[in-house]
């Protein structure tokens, strides 16, 4: 397990939501961009699963606004 994605599942809760905005707000990319990137690579789809798992509302919201386009994108692609 990487270093992330161990921080997202021990890590006290105040810390979790810290990691999970650094996730949201990486670097100057907007969230539908930073879940864009994480979906499509081998291992970022593991830390936005873990993500997912560990965050609570607004993020958790958030962040799921943002993975359905690509959700939806892949089913309509693969039908």
């Amino acid at each position: 397990m990487g270093t992330l994605e161990k921080l997202l599942t021990t890590a006290p809760e105040p810390h979790k939501n810290v990691l999970v905005g650094g996730v949201l707000n990486a670097g100057k990319l907007d969230t539908s961009q930073v879940v864009e990137n994480l979906l499509f690579h081998q291992y970022g789809n593991y830390v936005l699963q873990q993500t997912l798992s560990v965050s609570r509302d607004p993020q958790h919201t958030i962040l799921m606004d943002a993975v359905k386009p690509f959700v939806h994108q892949s089913i309509v692609f693969d039908i």
